[in-house]
């Protein structure tokens, strides 16, 4: 998967969002109560503390935690933690928490200990295997044109399974990218054409319209893994991949970490073939799709 930070921060948000309780707001801004400036915060926890004193005297104190999220492609630096500890002061928070995918330096570790920021390794292979994000309890369409002046309730995606979903007013298309969790639309001007998922998490979608009035729209799903391994073969002359080559490929996704053979995604459907020198070769259906997710475009409404 590659490093979106956008990406990183709204599933970063999602995993604090499990906390029990808590207020938690992604991207908002706080006045600096020392530079008297706006302070970008990438998300903001407010826990509530009960403090019991006995005989039925308590009272609640909000503790105010700050996450800071670093997508970075190397681990980050003193420069960074001292950065975060800036902004724990100036918005007077109890807390700083800093997120990295990559790790962090021993002085960098040490400096965190000086400064009470708290360091937290989330890797990408982490998020994408380990978690599982539930779906929202409320989605927004993305099509409709809300202004909150109409006389209805916000159009709300009505979800018929874990990828897709269907607008109650427009019935416009939701997608929920198996690979990432990003939740956009696909509009009917973007069917028969291939969708990249916009976190450029490299999963590719395909909606074929409709032919009788009574059905309903299909939609193919390739998650990353088959999506690079079809081009990759479309755009060789042999069209044909090495054992070689298609390991490299594994190896840029999180599919090797799955129990079961990575490739079955293109073989089980007849895109892609194994022939009895062990390469990996194109069929003329997966030539025929690998043609379509070259051209993939990103969606209208996200």
């Amino acid at each position: 998967m590659s490093l979106n930070w956008q990406w990183y921060e709204k599933r970063i948000t999602e995993i604090f969002g499990n906390l029990k309780g808590a207020k938690v707001e992604h991207n908002v801004q706080e006045i600096g109560q020392d530079t008297h400036t706006p302070r970008q915060i990438d998300i903001r926890i407010i826990v509530p503390l009960t403090v019991n004193l006995g005989e039925d005297f308590s009272f609640d104190v909000p503790v105010k935690m700050i996450v800071d999220c670093k997508a970075r492609k190397r681990p980050i630096d003193v420069t960074v933690i001292d950065e975060v500890a800036g902004l724990k002061d100036d918005v007077r928070a109890h807390l700083a928490i800093v997120v990295t995918p990559k790790g962090i330096s021993q002085p960098a570790r040490e400096r965190a200990k000086a400064v009470g920021v708290h360091p937290i390794i989330v890797t990408l292979d982490l998020i994408a295997v380990v978690q599982r994000f539930p779906l929202p309890e409320f989605t927004g369409c993305l099509i409709c044109e809300y202004t909150d002046e109409e006389d209805h309730s916000p159009p709300e995606v009505q979800w018929q399974s874990d990828i897709e979903g269907h607008c109650d007013w427009c019935d416009g298309l939701h997608i929920r990218c198996p690979e990432c969790y990003e939740i956009f639309a696909i509009h009917e001007v973007e069917y028969e054409q291939a969708i990249k998922c916009p976190s450029e998490c490299g999963a590719v979608f395909f909606v074929e319209p409709p032919i009788e009035k009574d059905e309903t729209e299909k939609l193919e799903v390739f998650v990353a893994l088959d999506a690079m391994l079809l081009t990759a073969a479309y755009v060789k002359s042999s069209k044909r991949l090495t054992p070689r080559e298609v390991d490299r490929l594994i190896k840029k996704t999180r599919w090797q970490h799955w129990d079961y053979p990575p490739t079955m995604g293109v073989t089980e459907y007849g895109y892609m073939e194994y022939a009895d020198d062990g390469n990996l070769y194109l069929t003329k259906e997966g030539e025929k799709w690998a043609k379509l997710i070259v051209n993939a475009a990103y969606p209208l409404n996200y």
